[in-house]
């Protein structure tokens, strides 16, 4: 009696043990989907919180890891979102999707090699999936010595999705960085037969222009493609070069105002291209009409030529003033 009794509490206990088991593996399965639901709405300093309760239950919580892999890529902490990727696939060897990131963050942080392995593991898994074949194409393409297995990545992707546009861009990108300008542009031409105003065709071409020193025809490209798409930090930064290049600095230092609050690093970049760029110009213009004035008139010159390599430059009159 005292043997049965002491099984059935036995028992009682087991059962309440999975009980509680289930229970605590239920917390864990809703901080993660509260998690998730957190990255869907564009949270993810809030979503990190959850994925850390999830994983403080669960440490092989493989949705809770990949969500917090996510949640630090788009922080930009991408060592961080690297090691939980790590952890992801060490959980779940098979998932193709978790490859593709761990190698897509990889790529952002120069780890150029372990983001190819990371890439062909994906595809191993997961052999005709458009999305990883261009990203590591792409990979590729940013290093020299694969530059030809790159294109010839693109070559096979477009062989199997003729229509895709992002494949003809990188194509066109790899084409250029090769030297192949004038493919190059005619595969950016395909493009723009299909979509007449896409700012990455117009971009790539406007990139081509300039290197050729073709700057006013670079220039009505990007400025085709900046109507375009008002906000795109790439366009914006190219406009702003190829404006420094024409001399254009009260335009080139409107689109660093515009890149401020898209582009922080870029917009303080070309106010130094622009500072860099000045200099010279204004020094040329100094010593032109140096000649034709008094020492007084030169002397007073001068310090309006240095006052404006001291400050922003608003607008033209500044040196209009200091040459005049």
């Amino acid at each position: 009696m005292i043997l049965g009794n002491g099984i059935r509490a036995g028992s009682s206990l087991t059962a309440l043990f999975l009980v509680a088991l289930a229970a605590f593996a239920q917390v864990a399965s809703d901080a993660t989907q509260q998690g998730n639901k957190l990255l869907e709405e564009s949270k993810p300093a809030e979503a990190v919180a959850l994925f850390q309760r999830a994983l403080s239950e669960n440490p092989r919580d493989a949705d809770a890891l990949r969500g917090m892999g996510k949640a630090q890529e788009w922080l930009g902490h991408f060592p961080e979102a690297v090691a939980s990727y790590r952890q992801a696939v060490a959980v779940e060897p098979n998932d193709a999707g978790t490859w593709f990131a761990l190698g897509r963050v990889q790529s952002w942080q120069g780890e150029r090699e372990t983001a190819y392995e990371s890439f062909e593991k994906a595809l191993l898994l997961n052999p005709n999936n458009l999305e990883i074949e261009l990203a590591y194409a792409e990979v590729l393409s940013w290093n020299p010595s694969r530059r030809q297995e790159s294109l010839s990545r693109y070559q096979r992707i477009l062989q199997q999705w003729p229509e895709s546009v992002s494949a003809q861009l990188g194509l066109a990108q790899a084409q250029a960085w090769s030297g192949l300008t004038s493919q190059a542009e005619q595969t950016y031409d395909t493009v723009l037969r299909q979509e007449s105003n896409n700012p990455q065709a117009l971009l790539g071409k406007s990139q081509i222009a300039r290197w050729e020193m073709r700057l006013f025809t670079a220039h009505d490209l990007l400025l085709q493609a900046i109507r375009a798409a008002p906000s795109n930090p790439q366009v914006l930064r190219a406009l702003a070069e190829t404006e420094i290049d024409l001399g254009q600095y009260d335009l080139a230092r409107e689109r660093a105002n515009q890149l401020a609050g898209l582009a922080p690093d870029d917009s303080q970049q070309v106010e130094e291209q622009i500072r860099q760029a000045q200099r010279p110009f204004f020094e040329t213009g100094y010593q032109l009409r140096r000649d034709r004035k008094s020492p007084i008139q030169t002397r007073l010159s001068w310090d309006a030529f240095q006052s404006v390599l001291s400050v922003p430059v608003t607008s033209r009159m500044r040196w209009r003033f200091a040459f005049r």
